[in-house]
């Protein structure tokens, strides 16, 4: 199983480029089309979402979702999470 570690506390616009590309990056070598593998994505250190983080978030998920068979999320360990 891949994993993507989602290391930023923020997810704002300008930690979202680099997640962006992370998720570009782990899915190079995968087969463009049909569903194969299994994907985590992990955001137990995010601690604040905005906006447009939250809407590149979404857009995460779904381009891995159509690119791998299973997707899990481990959700953050922020009981508290903040967002505007």
């Amino acid at each position: 199983m891949k994993e993507l570690h989602v290391q930023a506390a923020h997810l704002t616009a300008m930690t979202m480029d680099a997640i962006f590309a992370q998720t570009v990056a782990l899915v190079n070598g995968q087969p463009t089309r049909g569903r194969s593998g299994d994907v985590c994505l992990v955001l137990g250190s995010v601690k604040f979402i905005d906006p447009y983080g939250l809407v590149g978030l979404c857009g995460v998920l779904r381009y891995l979702a159509r690119r791998f068979r299973t997707l899990l999320v481990v959700p953050p360990v922020e009981r508290d999470l903040q967002a505007t």
